[in-house]
């Protein structure tokens, strides 16, 4: 992150460290989501039902990130 980059309210350092926070949770949703979304028959039908299931909980997840409006305290 650049040293200039600014909010109101918040200090560089918490900037920083809120914007590594969500840096690994995107990448491990990314990895979780490849993941689920593998199509792979050879992993037999307990591996496609969790597969499923995840695929299920990230759907969910979406929606629950998408519906946050910003005046929620994350983190």
């Amino acid at each position: 992150m650049k040293n200039n980059v600014r909010t109101t309210g918040c200090s560089p350092e918490i900037l920083q460290s809120i914007l590594a926070k969500l840096a690994v949770i995107g990448t491990d949703y990314i990895r979780v989501n490849k993941f689920a979304n593998h199509h792979n028959p050879a992993g037999g039908l307990v591996l496609q039902a969790f597969r499923g299931a995840l695929q299920n909980f990230l759907h969910c997840y979406r929606g629950v990130v998408l519906s946050v409006d910003g005046n929620e305290t994350v983190f």
